[in-house]
């Protein structure tokens, strides 16, 4: 089995039915919803249409928000955890982002 470099462009993956199909069905839930609120006797039905569509979209959101955070996470423990092993101490560094926006560590 061979080892690729890890990079972004191999990193990624798409799955069709998540990225595609659900953000495409809510977005055509969103413009439903906003065609049905403009119509004066369907108000209430447009509104919740909206509401809807707006829930689930940040669902959608967050859902990949947090996967991404606990990734994050155990990435950060992988390498405190190799730097263990390497050198036999724990890794003290903070990481702080500066006032240009660029990460500065401070042991």
């Amino acid at each position: 089995m061979s080892k690729k470099n890890q990079n972004f462009s191999n990193h990624i993956r798409l799955v069709a039915g998540y990225h595609y199909l659900t953000y495409g069905l809510i977005v055509l839930l969103l413009i439903s919803g906003v065609i049905i609120s403009l119509q004066s006797e369907k108000l209430m039905l447009g509104l919740l249409i909206l509401m809807i569509s707006a829930i689930l979209g940040l669902i959608g959101f967050y859902a990949r928000y947090f996967a991404i955070k606990a990734q994050d996470r155990a990435i950060r423990a992988e390498e405190s955890l190799r730097y263990f092993y390497f050198n036999g101490k724990t890794n003290q560094q903070k990481f702080k982002i500066g006032s240009n926006h660029c990460i500065k560590i401070f042991i």
